[in-house]
């Protein structure tokens, strides 16, 4: 796995890498991911309408759906994976387009989703120079991993390309403005699944703006703006609700219940639920049970 949140997963298509002549891949779109590094000799790309110089060892992303034309005047030997971040149980079926193929309409339920979905950041084209020699060297090893007839290797090599954009991913967050790595929304995900998990350990809004990498005044003024509710009218339903759940399907008494939700004192556990339904957790379990 390698996003904030989703269904995704590293899927490598195909890999490879050869000395070429003089070559050129004009006029196409891809439904997937390519990462390239020219292990010798210059490439000249165009990626989304933008002309890019790739020196040798240089790398470079070509996002999905985005038009591009690639090459290299004198030759070059790049060093390619084609990959995938969504799952798709199809995946593996999705057709390589060719020159001159720019019309995505055949192969649009394969279309990856870009990078700043994924990620929360979106990435240059070209693979930043104080990471360039780390995807030098780290690219072709993939390849090899890659077509070794060992689902080990296999397994090696998607976790190794995880990693090194990971490693991409981290540099660019922190290249731009403090808190732009991830959205709100993918923060608050985040966060609210961790207070779900641990609700019974006392779980705070301190704990909940932590959990959100926010200090607690932004993440109380972001989360009511956007939920509607405070981080503590959230973490209260979250705790009654779960609360249900265990007097309507448990014989648990009902001081444990209250533990397990966060309240450890069984007198402000029975208070809120009362505030809330009107009778005690007793007379509504015997009720909804």
């Amino acid at each position: 796995m390698l996003a904030t949140s989703g269904p995704y997963c590293i899927f490598i298509h195909g890999g490879g890498d050869g000395a070429r002549n003089p070559w050129s891949i004009p006029q196409r779109r891809l439904t997937y991911y390519l990462l390239v590094c020219s292990l010798s000799g210059e490439e000249q790309i165009v990626v989304g309408g933008k002309p890019f110089a790739i020196p040798a060892r240089g790398c470079y992303l070509v996002p999905p759906k985005v038009l591009h034309d690639l090459g290299s005047k004198r030759g070059s030997r790049p060093a390619w994976i084609h990959f995938d971040v969504m799952w798709n149980p199809r995946r593996a079926y999705a057709p390589h387009p060719g020159p001159y193929d720019s019309n995505l309409s055949a192969s649009a339920r394969f279309i990856q989703p870009p990078p700043e979905e994924v990620w929360g950041v979106d990435l240059p084209v070209v693979v930043p120079k104080p990471l360039q020699e780390i995807f030098a060297q780290t690219i072709p090893r993939i390849i090899a991993l890659f077509q070794r007839d060992d689902h080990l290797a296999y397994l090696e090599a998607t976790t190794t390309l995880s990693t090194l954009m990971l490693t991409w991913v981290a540099a660019e967050s922190k290249r731009r403005t403090p808190g732009a790595g991830f959205d709100l929304e993918s923060r608050f995900a985040r966060a609210e699944l961790q207070a779900r998990q641990s609700l019974g350990a006392g779980f705070s809004v301190t704990d909940f703006a932590r959990a959100a990498n926010l200090s607690r005044t932004q993440f109380t003024v972001q989360y009511t703006k956007i939920r509607g509710i405070t981080p503590g009218s959230f973490l209260r339903q979250e705790r009654l609700r779960q609360a249900e759940a265990l007097l309507a399907r448990s014989d648990l008494p009902l001081a444990r219940i209250g533990a397990m939700v966060g309240y450890p004192d069984p007198s402000v556990f029975g208070r809120v639920f009362r505030a809330v339904h009107g009778q005690s957790p007793k007379l509504w379990r015997k009720a909804n049970g």
